[in-house]
């Protein structure tokens, strides 16, 4: 995951998108003055010796939960994730929805689920989403991640009392019931699809 500036061109690396899993989480710090030292501990672990496959699980149960919002006029494909401590929009949909960006201060370190996956964040911006019937003021990070125009993370989702509900698929937001599109992560999804051929137009151009 790469943090540049909205005026420049995205080239995504997808090269693991035939993965059925994908770890979303992230923690948001600050970005340390000196060079991030590498942790080099060494974990022991209790092997049984033997060799497994992983269980396996059914596609339904790998489905996630997102929904169409509208930032600036434009529709964002928008992921729902209570695993992601922060909220983001990416640098083409900040460009084609026109949202003026601020350079940070204070740059964050993006640090994903994995160790030693993380990048740096530089720019942010104050935008009001709409979702379903009213608005919402929020402010996003801007992010180079795949899939998705947006990520609404931990601080929108308890600040607006959001209950996301896999029995019946929405998105509950201060009481108001919002359908949700069921995403199974896999290359089938049409919406995914549309996405990368037109990073892929950018791309030659």
């Amino acid at each position: 995951m790469a943090i540049v500036s909205p005026k420049e061109r995205i080239a995504i690396n997808d090269s693991k998108s035939d993965s059925p899993d994908a770890l979303a989480a992230s923690i948001v710090g600050p970005k340390p003055e000196g060079r991030a030292e590498k942790d080099n501990r060494r974990f022991r672990i209790r092997s049984s010796g033997k060799t497994r496959e992983r269980p396996l699980v059914k596609p339904e149960d790998k489905e996630c939960l997102a929904t169409w919002t509208q930032v600036g006029g434009l529709r964002a494909w928008t992921l729902w994730d209570s695993g992601s401590t922060t909220s983001g929009i990416t640098p083409q949909y900040a460009e084609l929805a026109k949202i003026v960006v601020d350079t940070l201060a204070d740059p964050h370190i993006l640090q994903l689920g994995t160790v030693g996956s993380r990048s740096i964040i530089k720019f942010g911006a104050d935008i009001s989403m709409s979702i379903g019937r009213r608005s919402f003021p929020s402010y996003v990070d801007v992010a180079n991640f795949n899939r998705y125009n947006m990520i609404i993370g931990t601080p929108f989702l308890r600040k607006n009392n959001v209950l996301l509900d896999f029995k019946d698929n929405r998105i509950i937001i201060n009481d108001m019931a919002v359908p949700a599109v069921k995403v199974l992560m896999k290359e089938g999804d049409p919406r995914i699809r549309r996405h990368r051929i037109v990073d892929k137009k950018k791309k030659q151009e």
